[in-house]
């Protein structure tokens, strides 16, 4: 695409979707000579258990290494997270501010000590 456009020497803005393994910084510089000016990353899941239950071939560090330095990138992709998120929480009639009030509660406990306390 990014060759039929610069091909045919059109001049516009847009916006690219994709996942952190899919590009890569010669990709990315070809695109922008295109005139893509923001990529939206789809993050699959931090958990690599879910990304491999996914089939997805991504690690978590990749996905972090793919938002690194970049704060619109990272915000955005932090709200798409906060979005799926608030989703679940409503399909299941729970509420940011019960996340919150288990946040506190746990505040001060090492997150091992948490984990180990839950398990039973």
């Amino acid at each position: 695409m990014c060759d039929e456009i610069l091909r045919r020497g059109l001049k516009f803005e847009w916006i690219a979707n994709t996942r952190a393994d899919c590009v890569d910084y010669p990709l990315l510089k070809h695109m922008h000579r295109a005139g893509c000016r923001r990529i939206y990353y789809g993050w699959e899941s931090g958990s690599q258990r879910m990304l491999d239950v996914l089939k997805k071939d991504l690690t978590p560090e990749a996905i972090i290494e793919a938002a690194k330095g970049d704060r619109a990138r990272l915000t955005a992709e932090a709200a798409d997270v906060l979005y799926h998120l608030l989703v679940m929480l409503a399909a299941r009639d729970l509420t940011l501010g019960d996340v919150l009030d288990e946040l506190e509660r746990r505040e001060g406990r090492s997150g091992l000590d948490e984990k180990a306390a839950r398990k039973g």
